[in-house]
């Protein structure tokens, strides 16, 4: 396959530029054609809309219908607690099934690109070009959120040597995690 709505095929931090346009721009609760329209785009039904609106849904910034924002997308570009932002961020990433396996699967290593790439390809049925643009947009998004140190190593912010999911833990502990 050459593309997947089971990944997000846009990065995290290009997709809240994406959400925060639409919120900005007054168009949440208008028809989709008109969200294109504000947004840069000449149709709702054009390639680079629908994997914008696809990955917004994906990582839960947007409504699973139309363009209303969620809380987890206010909390990302309009926190109001210190803490706010990088859980958003955090819950953002984590809470796409896809993501979460991948996760766990590759906490506390060192991710590279390619092997990742065959990972997804081979997992999610997809060609190598989907693949890989779904591998470059998985790290991206780690590294938006803070979830990778400098050598790509997937841990959690701002938490030393933790790996992601045990730093998860400690910020919610009520919930069940990958």
């Amino acid at each position: 396959k050459n593309s997947t709505n089971e990944l997000p095929m846009i990065d995290l931090q290009e997709v809240l530029g994406f959400v925060q346009k639409i919120h900005e721009s007054g168009y949440e609760t208008e028809p989709l054609p008109r969200v294109a329209k504000s947004t840069g785009y000449a149709h709702a039904t054009s390639t680079p809309f629908y994997r914008r609106m696809l990955a917004g849904r994906l990582f839960k910034l947007l409504s699973p219908q139309g363009a209303e924002l969620t809380k987890l997308a206010l909390d990302s570009f309009k926190p109001d607690t210190e803490e706010a932002k990088s859980k958003a961020l955090g819950d953002a990433v984590a809470g796409i099934p896809g993501y979460a396996e991948l996760i766990e699967k590759y906490d506390g290593k060192r991710l590279n690109a390619e092997i990742l790439s065959n990972s997804i390809a081979r997992k999610f049925e997809l060609g190598d070009a989907c693949a890989a643009i779904c591998a470059k947009t998985f790290i991206q998004s780690l590294k938006f959120a803070g979830f990778l140190d400098g050598d790509n190593t997937l841990i959690g912010p701002g938490r030393g040597k933790k790996t992601f999911t045990s730093a998860l833990a400690s910020s919610f502990p009520d919930q069940a995690l990958p």
